[in-house]
Parts: structure tokens; C-alpha cells; sequence
């Protein structure tokens, strides 16, 4: 309890007995949202533990088991957190226009995940849109919930135009890192746009071109935002010590993405366990068992 209560993830490591205990998985995906993939699969499908770890971070939704993905609490809840968790709703709910609406104001870019229908609901012959129904609902629904309007306008509604300007682009990152993956092989390759992209959020690491996950300042700043983006790097980064040392020191758990040789070097493992404890798992076996690393 004490670990998860610390960082959530540590459910990961725990034993399945652990990981099947409604305590243990409870107080991770309070503190951890995205800890509920690493839970038993009955905890996936109990409601109290899916609602609190979407209440934490909407994006769980997907580790959700599928009935609850059809429960439009749970669905409200978590894209309330993250629009972009409408990705994983039931169909019947990415057509609800109340649910697109509330996705919609958290990010306009949640629209490309909105149904014209439920797919065992439209014409024979005719296929679900999942590209012109946002502005639809938009313009219907605008007497009932007047902020959805503002979707239409959000930055990250620029990045699905195949048009998107540099400058759009820009400011689309700058709101969302993570709209990086919308945009076009010529954005993600802009040092720039990518640069922005990972110091709003590291994650957005992984949509970048792949010379730019090779770029040292970039991948730089993106592991001091969020270390674990460290998974993203190149190999040649991910084996420098500099790089390694920022990324652990944000998050201890990076130090698995680091190269071997790195997991074996004792200051580095150090400044990993003193950020997180359970970090010291992931060292090389000789250091687990140091007693000054232990102690």
C-alpha cells in the first residue's frame, strides 16, 4: 500500500495476489489512473476502481473492461479528464451527442472520435463517419450546451486538416504536446514544432520523426518533463549518462528504458531509487543487492 500510495504504477511489480486486491488496486488508480492495465481482470470490471481511475486520468478508459466501457457514467467521467478517451467508448456512446459534447470542450480533437451512429444502426451499404460528424453535432447541439462552439476553434482541430500550417501546428502543440501524433510527417519532422511538443508534455516524444528522437536537446527536454519518455529515445540516447541522469531523476521508472551499461552504473541507479524506491528493481541484479543502494 505504502508503494502505490507513492506511485501508482508500482502495481506493475506487485505479485498477482496484489494486484487482484481491491485496497491495493484502489489506492494506485487514485493515485495512478493509467495503474489500472496492471490490475487483476475482475478489478478491471469492478465500477468503484474504473471510476476512480478515470476520475485520475480519463485515458484508463481503455483498460476498462468492455461493460463498463458502455457505461455512460463511467464514459462521462473520463472524458470530462480527457477528451481524447472517447477513442474507447462503446460506439453506442461515441454517437451519444451528449458525450461527444462533454469530450468536445475537453478537446476539440476528441471530434474524429464522435459516430454519425452505432454501427448496427446505420443503412445497409452506408458506413459510420467518424470525420463530418463533430461539426454536426456542433452546430445541433449549441442551444444545449453553448461551449461546445468553442470546440470548433480549439488549435488541435487544425492538425487534422492535411493544410495544417506551421504556425497552426504550433499552437496546437503548445495547447496539447500530445496532438503531435495528428499531424503530418512534415510537422513531426519540424524541430520546432516538435520541440514545443515535448516540453508541454514528454510523452509527445514518440510522434516525432525518428532523427529527432535522435536529437539530444530534444529528447533532453522531453525526460525532464516526464522521464519515462526516455522509452522513446534513440538506442545512442538512451545509453547516454547525462540524458539517463535527467530522465531517472524525474522518474525513477525510466530507469528500465535506460541501456544496460547505464543500469549497472551506481549513481545513476542511486538517483533513480531516491526518486522512487521501487526503481532499484529494475538495476542490474549486483545492485539490488548493495547494502548502501538498499539502505
Amino acid at each position: 500500500l505504502a508503494a502505490v500510495r507513492h506511485n501508482g504504477m508500482a502495481l506493475r511489480y506487485a505479485d498477482p495476489a496484489l494486484r487482484a486486491d481491491h485496497e491495493v488496486v484502489l489506492v494506485a488508480v487514485q493515485q495512478e489512473g493509467s495503474a489500472l492495465q496492471h490490475a487483476a481482470c475482475e478489478l478491471r470490471a469492478d465500477r468503484d476502481i474504473v471510476l476512480a481511475a478515470v476520475r485520475q486520468a480519463g485515458w484508463a478508459l481503455k483498460h476498462a473492461s468492455e461493460e463498463l466501457r458502455r457505461d455512460r457514467e463511467v464514459v462521462l467521467t473520463a472524458v470530462q479528464q480527457a477528451g481524447w478517451a472517447l477513442s474507447d467508448a462503446s460506439p453506442e456512446l461515441r454517437c451519444d451527442p451528449v458525450v461527444v459534447a462533454v469530450a468536445a470542450q475537453q478537446s476539440g480533437l476528441a471530434l474524429q472520435f464522435a459516430l454519425d451512429r452505432a454501427p448496427d444502426s446505420k443503412e445497409e451499404g452506408e458506413e459510420c463517419s467518424t470525420r463530418e460528424f463533430g461539426p454536426r453535432v456542433v452546430r445541433h447541439r449549441a442551444s444545449t450546451c453553448p461551449k461546445i462552439e468553442q470546440g470548433v476553434q480549439d488549435p488541435l482541430l487544425a492538425l487534422a486538416r492535411v493544410s495544417c500550417s506551421r504556425r497552426e501546428a504550433l499552437a496546437a502543440v503548445r495547447h496539447c504536446g500530445m496532438a503531435l501524433w495528428r499531424a503530418s510527417p512534415e510537422l513531426r519532422a519540424d524541430r520546432d514544432v516538435v520541440m514545443t511538443a515535448v516540453e508541454r508534455e514528454g510523452a509527445a516524444l514518440q510522434f516525432a520523426d525518428p532523427v529527432l528522437r535522435a536529437d539530444r536537446s530534444i529528447v533532453l527536454a522531453a525526460v525532464r518533463q516526464a522521464g519515462w519518455a526516455l522509452r522513446h529515445a534513440s538506442l545512442a540516447l538512451q545509453a547516454d549518462r547525462e540524458v539517463v541522469l535527467t530522465a531517472v531523476r524525474q522518474s525513477g521508472w525510466a530507469l528500465e528504458f535506460a541501456a544496460p551499461i547505464l543500469r549497472a552504473d551506481p549513481e545513476i541507479v542511486l538517483a533513480a531509487a531516491r526518486r522512487d524506491g521501487l526503481a532499484l528493481r529494475l538495476a542490474v541484479r549486483e545492485l539490488q543487492q548493495d547494502p548502501e543502494l538498499v539502505a
